[in-house]
């Protein structure tokens, strides 16, 4: 199924995640690579404790590489109740990297994620520059634009909390009575998946974080209810139609990435991403 996005920049807001894996494993480096790899990754345990080389690698752009792209938006079904829009990229990261391109080459509004202004927006530029390939939005490569605009982080804009730093999106969305993945889908476990063929749980794993990441902005932002779970719709991987929340995939929804303009957060209603007490 080919999905639509002529009248994407109708969209207030676009949120959007990616899933990442090394480029190549640890052995199949020349072993005087190996050695600066495992000198790069032990200098870096000394702040994260356990890393492990799939974990260095797959938040490395210089060694890793995308393997999945999901971004969602939220709309009106026929009903008048929000539903969410959720599709993914998959394929080569070439490829996933010419449709994402193509796809948001014109939008001009606002770009949601979590942790996106540190990881994800830098890591599809830089590996859009490995793949010789030149970002269509000028809008979403500005990422240090006064305030984050046109990018709204929701790490940064939820601000540090305690010693411990920022609290992590799962553990803010359960403290929001948000639904998000049942289990942790980073590091050795993703790298497994991803070679063992289960592309389409990976994509479901990546637009559940987009779903969380949505949901959390109607509350953090927005004041709104959150969406339950039966209205996220997905565009599966083998171009199905169906509920992200349904276990066999079967069920269907009539239109995803509909036309019709829906402004879900008022523009006007976002603050800047830090609070004036953070500011310097």
């Amino acid at each position: 199924m080919k999905t639509k996005l002529t009248s994407l920049n109708q969209i207030s807001h676009v949120a959007l995640a990616i899933k990442t894996v090394p480029r190549f494993a640890l052995c199949d480096y020349e072993p005087q690579a190996q050695d600066n790899i495992n000198r790069l990754i032990a200098q870096a345990r000394s702040k994260f404790p356990g890393l492990t080389y799939e974990q260095y690698a797959s938040l490395n752009p210089d060694f890793g590489r995308i393997i999945c792209i999901s971004v969602g938006y939220i709309v009106e079904n026929a009903d008048g109740d929000p539903v969410m829009r959720l599709k993914s990229y998959t394929g080569s990261e070439e490829e996933q990297l010419t449709e994402f391109n193509r796809h948001l080459a014109n939008y001009g509004n606002t770009f949601v994620h979590a942790k996106g202004r540190s990881f994800d927006v830098p890591f599809i530029l830089a590996r859009m520059s490995a793949q010789e390939m030149h970002c269509a939005n000028k809008n979403f490569a500005a990422q240090h634009r006064p305030n984050g605009y046109p990018h709204l982080d929701l790490t940064e804009y939820h601000a540090d909390h305690g010693p411990g730093g920022r609290l992590p999106l799962s553990l803010v969305a359960s403290m929001a009575g948000v639904a998000s993945p049942g289990f942790d889908f980073n590091g050795q476990k993703l790298w497994a998946a991803f070679h063992g063929g289960e592309h389409r749980l990976i994509a479901r794993h990546c637009e559940w974080s987009v779903a969380t990441t949505l949901n959390l902005l109607r509350i953090l932002v927005g004041n709104y209810e959150p969406i339950p779970c039966e209205r996220y719709y997905s565009v599966e991987v083998d171009g199905e139609c169906g509920h992200l929340a349904a276990a066999d995939a079967n069920g269907c929804c009539p239109s995803v990435w509909d036309d019709r303009p829906q402004f879900f957060v008022p523009s006007d209603r976002i603050p800047p991403i830090r609070p004036e007490r953070f500011a310097s």
